[in-house]
């Protein structure tokens, strides 16, 4: 029991009068453009995330960040002490010039 078919004719004229008016309101089209435009952007970014995900985001979760300060705090104050007074590693393999002098690592022997 649907709606009786019009005149194929009639329904183009009808369609070309509706697509006219709307086509004439510049505010209706100037703000679905705004739209269109806000809406492909978001699509975009989200499909660049989705490429590149960003290894950082699991930070923005107010647990996880609560939790990694928790085990920040929670560490041995004597580890942090052997960290602060650990030498830096330095490599015997370096050729170091000084004084003019080539070094063959940091034994103090000239080659």
């Amino acid at each position: 029991m649907g709606r009786a078919r019009g005149d194929s004719g009639q329904v183009k004229s009808n369609r070309k009068l509706r697509n006219g008016r709307y086509r004439a309101n510049q505010a209706t089209m100037e703000h679905n453009r705004e739209r269109d435009k806000l809406y492909r952007q978001k699509k975009r970014e989200q499909a660049r995330l989705q490429r590149h995900p960003d290894r950082l985001a699991q930070l923005a979760d107010m647990a996880t960040q609560q939790r990694y300060l928790r085990d920040a705090s929670e560490m041995p104050a004597d580890r942090v002490q052997e960290e602060e007074e650990r030498e830096p590693i330095v490599d015997a393999g370096i050729v170091v010039e000084e004084d003019g002098e080539i070094l063959e690592g940091f034994t103090g022997r000239p080659d």
